[in-house]
Order: structure tokens, then C-alpha cells, then sequence
């Protein structure tokens, strides 16, 4: 059976196995069944007797054709005023806004993250819209002097043409929109595949841009796997840009390969974020915010707090209250009120998940949590609960996946070193971070010796490599962006709590000439 796709009003019955629907995909301005024979079942992961419906795994013909409407539809959104297609912008803001109620249980259903947070990421994706749709009175290119007496020099901005997003299961309305509505906005059309994880999502977003006014063939969706879909994407010689959040791997292969086609790439990748208390800190307000950076949305995001730096006079007191506060975070389904942390997103993760927590308590001592919870709400979903483990002294354990750890130093500088034992992929400076008694901000302390004022490099992409931030001398680039927290590890009075660790990361492409 196949359907339309989901309004993000429509009532979301339940659905047992072999009962959903097959997801379209939207090409051309209709939405389409696929002709492959193969799918997958995207299931609640809360309550997996529940299934919402079927992924088709589409195949390369259908990604071309979907490539050749928005090849075909370039021209005229390329020619459509800027104004105008920012009112079209708007009008997806409004028709968001108008259904983010429904459109958040629907994420919280598919995903698996709690209905608030589901809230926040879609009014920070209507803020998103209605700053990006404003961008329709603010492109424009420059003027310069001209060294001719009777020449006059300036620049415009031009469209690049076809830009594929490629986007994971983690924010599946946010990330999608930062990635189609600036692309939309300078003029380009766009093919988006989103993760398999979280189609009806996807269809209800791209449904919201069709009911806004988006010509025909200016946004089109395909539903499939990287290895078939996304591959025939960034390979097309008609995608002239690539928007990919994702793995480090996934999206230094993309890079790579974009590279040899001289095409613009845009790739946003995992991450380790450790954070630094000191003993001035109001232990109470560090211990609150680690615990909602560690295990909002699971865990499962590239900014979440993975690894916690203590000195070492407060690391006992510091390790014992955030364990406490684990044991009171409440887990269930994010549909229901009073929950404070949903499920894993499927089998897989829960399984990665369960790996790890394994690993840290042969490594260390478990100081809470860290079973499955499977009782009689539970009993049918990927719950685990949030656990705290206790590393052997000067021992850095390592864990892929997103464990908080937290770690005693003697002096500040000492979280700006570490081992050297993974991969490389993004550089970065580590903020120490002061939480003061008296004012209850997060304040930015300026480096005490000439130590802490090399560049460092995080030595950790997602899923590997050490818990550990390295001093690299010879590494004087790669400030991070403002707001991106990239402080956090652990030692001497070690401690470590896990959230689920995501794909997703922020950012948005360039998507001009």
C-alpha cells in the first residue's frame, strides 16, 4: 500500500507490524512510489510493535530523475526575484508555526526524542526559516574602485544550480530546513534525502514547502540508502554542491569525492565535546548543566557533553552529585508526560549503546545505571538507563558512542593535554570554562601561561580514537564557531556519564558563487 504523505495534523493511530504505509518520494512537484522491490520498516522506537510504515529504498534512476527536475526547474527559480521567493520562505515559517504541535509527536513518535524537545527543535527551526526567508532583502554583491577612470566594478552573487542535502535521523525538521531553505533562498533547487530513520518526518516537512508555494522541481525528495542514493548524488554530474551532516567518515569520503569534481561540499560531521570545572565553580549549576548537555535528545547529538575536566580538589564531590542526578533522570516514552530521556533510536544504536557500557565497567567501576530497562512500559522499546562509570586511575578509557566522563587535574592548563592515540578530523581550541557562585553564567577564562595558548587539536571524532584533547604546537588554525561548545574529558578522580552520541552537527553551506 501506498499514501500520500503525513500532515503533520493527521492523527497518528497505532499501527502493528506489516500495517504501515509506504512512504513517496516528491519529484517533480508529485509525489511518487518507488519501483524498487525493496524497503525497510521504520518502527517507534519507544514501542517497537509499532510500525509507521515502510521505507522504499529507491534506486539510481529514480535519484537521476529526481536530479533532472531540479536541473530542469533551476532556470526559472534562478530568475524568480529574491523577494519572492522569500515570501514563499515565510509561508513555510507560517504553516510550521500553525502545525508544530502535531509535527512534534509526530518526531517525538518516529525519533524517539521527548515531545518538549522536540518543541525546541522545531520553534528553532521557524526561527531559522524566518531569518533565512529575510535573506531575500539582504543578497547582494559588492561594489570596488575601479583602477580605469570610466569603469565602475561590482559583483553579484549567483545561484550554483542543483545542491543535494544529505541529512541524518538525529534533527530530523531542523537540520533538513538550515540545509534546503538557504539554498532555496540564493536561487538554487535542491534534492534532499534524509536518513531512513526518519521518512515520515522528512515528508511532512517537504509536504509543509509544497503547500507553501516551492515550484514544481525545485525541491524534490528521494528516500533510499547513502551507499545507492546518496552515492548517485554526490557523483551526478548536475549536483554542483553537497550539504552533508553526518559521520566523520561518510563525510570525508563525500569531501573527497567532490573534490575531484571541483564541486562545492559542505560536510558536518561527530564530535567529542569534553567540558572543564574548576574549583571556584558552583558545583550545583556544573553538575545541572553536564547532565542536560549529557543526556537531552539521549544523547544523540554531535554537541552532546561527552567528557567532564575537574580539578581534582572538587572531582570526588563533582562525580557524586552527577551520578545522583542520573539516577533521577526519568526514561520513557517521549509522548508522555514527565519523561526526561526517550529511547535510542533503533536496535543498533541500543545494542552499540549496552557495547560500551560493558567495556567501561571492565575498564572501571559502574557508580550508576547501565541496565535495560525493560520493564511493563518499557518492555518493547530501546531503553537504557543513563550510567556513570568510575575509570581506573590515569587510565584514559575509550568510548565511541558518547560516554561522559569526568576526569581530576591539578592546574587548569592540564585539560589541554592528553593522549594522541586517534584520528584527527576537526581542530579545535578547548574553552575553559569558570561556572562562578556569584553570577551563575558560564564565563570564558582567559588561558593562565603560554601553554594554554596553543592551538589545540581535539584528537576524537565520533565513535573512536581517546578521551583526551591534545596540545599540538605545530596546529594554529581552527578556531571553532562562536557558540559551539568544544570543552569537556576525564583522570585522577575520573568519572564518566553516557548519552547516546548522534550525527548531527550545525552549520549551514555556501550555496553561492
Amino acid at each position: 500500500m501506498s499514501a500520500e504523505p503525513t500532515k503533520a495534523g493527521e492523527a497518528h493511530p497505532l499501527r502493528r507490524k506489516g500495517e504501515g504505509k509506504t512512504y513517496r518520494n516528491f519529484v517533480g512537484g508529485q509525489w511518487v512510489g518507488s519501483e524498487s522491490a525493496r524497503s525497510v520498516p521504520n518502527i517507534n522506537p519507544a514501542d517497537t510493535r509499532e510500525v509507521l510504515g515502510h521505507v522504499p529504498l529507491s534506486t539510481v534512476d529514480e535519484t537521476r530523475a529526481a536530479v533532472a527536475a531540479a536541473r530542469d526547474a533551476f532556470p526559472a527559480w534562478r530568475d524568480t526575484p529574491a523577494p519572492v521567493r522569500g515570501r514563499i520562505l515565510f509561508q513555510v515559517q507560517a504553516l510550521m508555526d500553525q502545525e508544530k504541535e502535531a509535527l512534534a509527536r509526530l518526531l517525538t513518535r518516529e525519533e524517539g526524542k521527548t515531545v518538549k524537545e522536540s518543541m525546541g527543535e522545531i520553534q528553532r527551526t521557524i526561527n531559522i526559516l524566518e531569518y533565512t526567508a529575510g535573506e531575500g532583502r539582504r543578497l547582494g554583491g559588492s561594489t570596488v574602485p575601479s583602477e580605469l577612470p570610466h569603469n565602475f566594478c561590482y559583483t553579484l552573487r549567483q545561484p550554483l544550480g542543483v545542491v543535494a542535502c544529505v541529512t541524518p535521523w538525529n534533527f530530523p525538521v531542523a537540520i533538513p530546513v538550515w540545509k534546503i531553505a538557504p539554498a532555496l533562498i540564493a536561487g538554487n533547487t535542491v534534492v534532499f534525502k534524509p536518513a531512513t530513520l526518519t521518512p515520515e518526518t522528512a515528508s511532512a516537512v517537504v509536504s509543509i514547502f509544497e503547500r507553501a508555494g516551492v515550484p514544481k522541481g525545485v525541491l524534490n525528495m528521494v528516500l533510499g540508502s547513502g551507499g545507492t542514493v546518496g552515492n548517485a548524488l554526490v557523483d551526478h554530474d548536475d549536483v554542483r554542491a553537497v550539504s552533508f551532516t553526518g559521520s566523520n567518515e561518510v563525510g570525508a569520503e563525500i569531501y573527497a569525492r567532490g573534490a575531484k569534481r571541483m564541486i562545492r561540499v559542505q560536510a558536518e560531521m561527530g564530535g567529542k565535546n569534553p567540558v572543564i570545572v574548576l574549583a571556584d565553580a558552583d558545583l550545583d549549576l556544573a553538575v545541572e548543566s553536564t547532565a542536560q548537555g549529557a543526556f537531552g535528545s539521549t544523547g544523540q547529538r554531535c554537541t552532546a557533553t561527552s567528557r567532564v575536566i575537574i580539578e581534582e580538589k572538587v572531582a570526588d564531590k563533582f562525580v557524586e552529585a552527577l551520578a545522583a542526578r542520573a539516577a533521577k533522570v526519568r526514561v520513557g516514552n517521549g509522548l508522555e508526560s514527565g519523561v526526561d530521556m526517550g529511547p535510542a533510536v533503533d536496535s543498533s544504536q541500543l545494542d552499540t549503546d549496552l557495547k560500551y557500557i560493558a567495556i567501561g565497567g571492565k575498564e572501571g567501576t559502574l557508580v550508576c545505571g547501565g541496565r535495560p530497562l525493560k520493564d511493563t512500559d518499557r518492555a518493547h522499546g530501546h531503553f537504557v538507563e543513563p550510567d556513570g562509570v568510575r575509570p581506573r586511575q590515569g587510565r584514559d578509557a575509550h568510548r565511541p558512542g558518547g560516554d561522559l566522563r569526568a576526569r581530576g587535574l591539578r592546574h587548569p592548563c592540564e585539560g589541554l593535554r592528553g593522549s594522541d592515540a586517534g584520528r584527527q578530523r576537526r581542530p579545535v581550541r578547548p574553552l575553559l570554562v569558570d561556572l562562578h557562585r556569584r553570577s551563575g553564567q558560564a564565563v570564558p577564562l582567559r588561558r593562565p601561561h603560554r601553554d594554554g595558548d596553543r592551538a589545540c587539536q581535539q584528537r576524537h571524532p565520533r565513535g573512536r580514537g581517546p578521551d583526551a584533547v591534545r596540545r599540538d604546537e605545530g596546529h594554529r588554525r581552527g578556531t571553532p564557531r562562536a557558540g559551539r561548545d568544544r570543552a569537556r574529558v576525564l583522570h585522577g578522580g575520573q568519572v564518566g556519564l553516557r548519552g547516546l552520541h548522534g550525527p548531527g552537527a550545525q552549520g549551514k553551506p555556501l550555496l553561492t558563487r
